[in-house]
């Protein structure tokens, strides 16, 4: 049985609670209370029944015929998981649908604060120059084989399941090849987000060998002249076509990242039908964060407008954003006590191992350079601050009836101020143009 769950599942044990993933249909599955105990010690200890059985008298001081009888409901509920057969590995594809277990399985790691998702800059090196771009460094390569194979056994440590390899461009570090194979050993699930330009056959093998979520894609156009007037680079549009074929076609659920600003700002239905001919679904960004890099201004870039975006969510051809603006509304004057659960359930990495709140608040909160992620996660002022106190809804956000259609967040005031008590104002304007947007469309 233990060989049969492995092969098909990786697994975080947390005390009362087991997380499942199916590395074949990408679905979550839970072990809660006894279930989870008699897991724990059937993967840690020993598989025999009677074994587990005596073990869970003795540490619930409860009779052999209770137990026996929820060993025969843990049985059979793993017996069945083993069996599942689901159509279900496409769910979390669609930007406006999400997985109720994994929504759940969120909900639980913020609330016991694990780092369950881990987000790592493996680099701030990049073969393309995004005019639109938040990240504007670059520093020499401080991963390194050794203190990423640490990272990754503190992390697994921590209860980590799910790591995601960020950038710039994550492909570009040398060791990228060791990078992936350290996460199929440690057994962690990846998500990949790159601009696929850089894959190749030996990065494609390497994938395969691990678990992987997701791969999401940069895409600007189905034009190569307006794609490559943003990335800067002749030639990427095509590298990045032909990528997400052979990404499909070797089985990846692929999707893409798409951001819509001045320069591409006529290309919505291009790119959508784009993303239907290449049968990967599109995420669309319609707001340009803060550069770090305060030289660079990327905030001048937005051209989101009203009419537009009425346009895109009730055209027959679009529809954008549907689920999006059903939970919005679902929402609506129900007030979180927090912006989001980052610091709480994720925990992020920069490429010079420092840890911040998350990739676009860049609060640094402790340097893996000098402490173990543990200690930081547990100890870290900075994180402890977040928690307590600039992670809670402030008043006027509290009382703003476009609280859901804004996701308001401190980064961005953070990135160009300093300031990480208030909201910026692009952040307030979108929110409030959005909530506006669907009111008109009665949606």
């Amino acid at each position: 049985m233990k060989r049969e769950i492995e092969a098909k599942y990786l697994y975080r044990c947390y005390e009362d609670l087991v997380v499942l993933y199916d590395k074949i249909e990408n679905v979550y599955v839970l072990f809660e209370d006894v279930f989870a105990d008699m897991f724990s010690i059937m993967m840690k200890e020993n598989e025999e029944a009677e074994y587990i059985i005596h073990r869970i008298m003795e540490m619930y001081d409860v009779d052999y015929d209770t137990v026996a009888n929820d060993y025969r409901e843990f049985a059979f509920q793993l017996d069945s998981i083993l069996k599942m057969e689901t159509q279900m590995h496409q769910a979390n594809t669609d930007a406006d649908k999400y997985d109720e277990t994994e929504n759940y399985v969120f909900d639980l790691m913020t609330e016991r604060c694990v780092p369950f998702t881990a987000n790592i800059e493996i680099t701030d090196r990049c073969n393309l120059e995004c005019v639109h771009c938040y990240r504007s460094q670059e520093s020499e390569n401080l991963w390194n084989v050794e203190n990423f194979e640490k990272a990754l056994q503190q992390l697994k440590a921590l209860g980590t399941l799910h790591v995601v390899f960020a950038g710039s461009e994550p492909l570009m570090h040398p060791d990228i090849l060791k990078f992936i194979e350290l996460v199929g050993k440690y057994g962690f699930v990846l998500t990949l987000q790159t601009n696929a330009t850089l894959i190749n056959d030996e990065i494609v093998e390497a994938l395969k060998k691990c678990t992987v979520k997701m791969i999401f894609v940069s895409l600007y156009s189905d034009d190569a002249c307006i794609h490559e007037s943003i990335t800067k680079r002749v030639g990427s549009y095509k590298k990045t076509i032909s990528a997400i074929k052979r990404l499909k076609s070797e089985g990846f659920i692929v999707r893409a990242s798409v951001s819509i600003f001045d320069v591409n700002s006529n290309q919505v239905y291009a790119v959508n039908n784009l993303c239907k001919m290449l049968d990967i679904p599109a995420g669309y960004n319609f707001k340009i964060i803060p550069a770090i890099d305060s030289t660079k201004d990327t905030v001048s870039l937005n051209t989101f407008s009203a009419d537009k975006l009425y346009e895109y969510i009730t055209s027959d051809k679009l529809k954008l954003l549907e689920g999006a603006i059903k939970r919005s509304k679902d929402k609506e004057g129900i007030i979180p006590d927090r912006y989001c659960a980052t610091s709480f359930r994720s925990i992020t990495v920069t490429y010079d191992l420092d840890v911040v709140i998350c990739n676009a608040f860049r609060k640094k909160c402790g340097s893996f350079l000098e402490s173990d992620l543990d200690d930081i996660w547990g100890q870290s002022d900075e994180i402890r601050h977040w928690r307590e106190v600039t992670s809670k809804v402030n008043e006027k956000c509290s009382k703003c009836e476009a609280f859901h259609y804004c996701e308001p967040c401190p980064a961005h005031s953070y990135t160009l101020t300093g300031d990480d008590e208030h909201i910026d104002n692009i952040t307030c304007e979108y929110g409030k143009m959005f909530k506006a947007v669907c009111d008109r469309a009665c949606l």
